[in-house]
């Protein structure tokens, strides 16, 4: 399933422009107006995948059995870009069940990450296993329901500029080392939690491996001279 974009069928197309005027041209605005603009800070119409966050660069697996996401990744395969967006959920975890009760609340979070798919497999069907990978970041600006079940919003793309200047750089390397730490801590914080509660896969799965402490003088002389 990762063959090019088919041609289309004009038969099958003009069958369906006669036989289903209205549905047709619904679908086909569908498909148009999803653009992707080239430029910074454009401004776009985007179907988003609500699950979790994404850096540009990073890639993911999902497995796909939804119907309303079934939905949305075969029209993104049906579209030579591949693309669609990739969110978290809204803190408020009622607005994701419910869909939008008041202006105040969201089904996703702030931000999102545009992805690609990367590679596909139909299982049976009804499922489908995709490998996904970020490539740019975009702030949601209005989310709404699509009639499919799943959500969509106008999206305004975030420029990730690097720091420029030797100040901005000293920051930067500040501001990372405090997220490295905080990580650190994250990271100690789950890996205990997740063996507290045995939801390793295996015991012992996420025990370090023991390396023996490096001798402080691994060489030792055995006959030291008395007069270096």
């Amino acid at each position: 399933m990762n063959l090019p974009v088919p041609g289309c069928s004009i038969s099958l197309q003009a069958a369906l422009v006669r036989m289903f005027p209205a549905e047709t041209a619904a679908r086909a605005a569908e498909v148009v107006t999803p653009r992707l603009a080239e430029s910074e800070g454009g401004v776009d119409e985007l179907p988003l995948f609500v699950l979790d966050a994404m850096l540009p660069g990073q890639s993911m697996h999902l497995h796909v059995f939804e119907p309303r996401y079934l939905t949305l990744v075969r029209r993104a395969l049906a579209q030579p870009s591949r693309q669609f967006g990739m969110v978290a959920p809204s803190a408020n975890r009622s607005s994701t069940s419910h869909g939008l009760e008041s202006r105040h609340s969201s089904p996703c979070a702030s931000h999102g990450s545009l992805v690609v798919i990367d590679m596909v497999s139909e299982l049976d069907g009804e499922r489908l296993l995709l490998e996904v990978r970020a490539t740019r970041r975009f702030k949601v600006l209005r989310p709404f329901r699509h009639e499919a079940g799943y959500v969509c919003a106008r999206a305004e793309w975030v420029a990730d500029n690097p720091p420029s200047g030797e100040d901005e750089a000293m920051s930067t390397r500040l501001t990372n080392l405090v997220l490295g730490r905080e990580l650190r801590l994250a990271i100690d914080s789950w890996v205990e939690e997740v063996q507290r509660r045995g939801k390793e896969r295996q015991v012992g799965q996420l025990q370090p491996n023991p390396s023996p402490n490096p001798s402080p003088n691994p060489h030792p002389n055995p006959h030291p001279n008395p007069n270096p």
